[in-house]
């Protein structure tokens, strides 16, 4: 399979066709579940309403044109291998990035290492069933104390149970190391803020890391307790409180405790005297 893929990439690298890729046409190749383009930058940005996942280089186009002294009018070259994976709402998405140097018909791999601290956006196609707070880490679902959720058993759902359900239920609209900026609903499209891929593992066997979307709900104001206290105002609505059985029962204690204090300051205390 390793070898089959790497001989599809050589031929693509090696034989592709500068005047479809100018004129909007990319290279797409399919085998198993991995899909394999071959586009260009300004591809990309042109194709964003059409193909399922997209990206943008940003700051890092500007960074490998500056190094290699290319022109800023002039496309880079990208090639992208998609892998889909089985229970996953979104690929992995691995790429490299090419350029004829020199005025060579040959492309040489360009070194993403220099844009190490950059970030690149990736657009996915994914449709989503639910709340789309239930589907970004970022939001107050995953990150507010005062935030309240119901089990299907009529339970409170806490914070740390609703970060397992979203790993577990392969919720995430980005891949690991990704931030999700926005969600287009008109569009279907997850829009992330990735960190840059230095290169496509030679293997070719890219799969997701669950451990790695617990670090996007890292909340270091939730560390304390005593954030617990700033919820008062959702505890004191009238709602809460009404279904609040344990509000139920001190209350009644409260109630009881002072008509008992009624009745012995009003007849026991004189006998006492």
């Amino acid at each position: 399979m390793t070898e089959k893929i790497q001989n599809i990439i050589n031929n693509i690298i090696n034989e592709f066709n500068y005047t479809d890729i100018e004129n909007g046409k990319d290279k797409k190749i399919v085998e198993n579940e991995k899909v394999i383009i071959f586009t260009s930058t300004e591809n990309q940005k042109n194709n964003e309403n059409v193909n399922n996942i997209t990206m943008d280089l940003g700051e890092c186009e500007n960074i490998l044109k500056d190094n290699y002294n290319i022109s800023k009018n002039d496309s880079l070259y990208i090639l992208q291998v998609i892998t889909e994976e089985e229970g996953m709402k979104i690929p992995k998405l691995d790429y490299e990035v090419y350029y004829p140097l020199n005025n060579s018909k040959e492309l040489t791999k360009l070194n993403l290492a220099l844009c190490e601290n950059t970030k690149i956006e990736i657009s996915i196609s994914v449709k989503i069933n639910d709340s789309f707070d239930k589907y970004d880490p970022n939001s107050d679902y995953y990150n507010d104390i005062c935030s309240k959720a119901t089990s299907e058993s009529g339970t409170d759902i806490s914070l740390k149970d609703r970060k397992k359900e979203f790993v577990n239920n392969n919720m995430s609209l980005c891949e690991e190391n990704c931030e999700l900026i926005e969600y287009i609903k008109e569009k279907e499209k997850a829009k992330c803020s990735c960190n840059i891929k230095l290169s496509i593992p030679s293997d070719y066997n890219t799969k997701f890391n669950k451990n790695d979307f617990f670090k996007s709900f890292i909340d270091v104001r939730n560390i304390f307790n005593l954030n617990i206290m700033k919820c008062y105002k959702t505890v004191l609505k009238a709602n809460s409180l009404m279904k609040n059985y344990g509000f139920s029962i001190i209350g009644a204690i409260i109630i009881f405790y002072f008509i008992d204090l009624f009745i012995f300051m009003t007849s026991s205390f004189n006998n006492i005297k």
